[in-house]
């Protein structure tokens, strides 16, 4: 969507991830973003910023959610009503949507922290993290209790070989998500079962 007049309204911030919902637009700060490996009381909170859409206007609409422990928004997807975004300290949140000006954190997955790429589909959310490569299978059916369904790894180990990141680097549709991993290019792994994903093909870039 684009916006006929510029926002003036928006503060300094490093934008990590943003998504439109309804007639308001979601930015995530991240602040130091994937990277930041140490914490300490001083580190960073992550801010969640809400706009208002007019027209070809947008405006802030009040102050920023903060978080209210040392984190890194990292990417965000709106579906069913609610916000996931996944937290590189964490591992994935979930806010509820059901006033859209006013959004509310309802649950925090502790995965294996470093949650980076992130897809939702038919319930349930997919993001791997970055040290180690797992893709965590969460069942957001209850979206105040989000639950691990699987841990898919294939031996791949993201953090430090693997070149495609960011929020597109995880995708789905049906049965089939598709992760992009380290040496190996994109997996295609079978989901029809949650609980066991299990991978049915694999594309080498180099076979491209």
């Amino acid at each position: 969507r684009q916006l006929e007049t510029p926002c003036t309204d928006v503060p300094a911030v490093r934008s990590i991830a943003a998504a439109f919902y309804e007639d308001y637009l979601y930015v995530l700060n991240g602040h130091n973003g994937p990277g930041q490996y140490s914490l300490s009381v001083k580190s960073p909170q992550s801010e969640f910023y809400v706009f208002k859409v007019e027209g070809g206007t947008v405006r802030k609409a009040g102050d920023p959610i903060v978080d209210e422990f040392p984190s890194a928004y990292a990417q965000m997807r709106i579906h069913g009503g609610k916000a996931y975004v996944t937290d590189y300290n964490v591992g994935m949140l979930a806010f509820d949507l059901t006033d859209p000006a006013k959004p509310r954190k309802v649950a925090r997955y502790y995965g294996a922290a470093e949650g980076d790429a992130l897809f939702v589909q038919d319930g349930r959310a997919y993001f791997w993290q970055t040290f180690g490569g797992q893709t965590y299978v969460i069942d957001c059916a209850a979206p105040a209790a989000p639950a691990c369904r699987a841990v898919y790894w294939d031996g791949a180990w993201v953090a430090y070989q693997n070149r495609f990141r960011g929020l597109n680097t995880i995708w789905g549709k049906g049965p089939v998500v598709y992760s992009t991993r380290s040496g190996v290019g994109l997996a295609m792994l079978d989901v029809r079962n949650p609980g066991a994903p299990r991978l049915i093909g694999a594309l080498n870039p180099a076979e491209i």
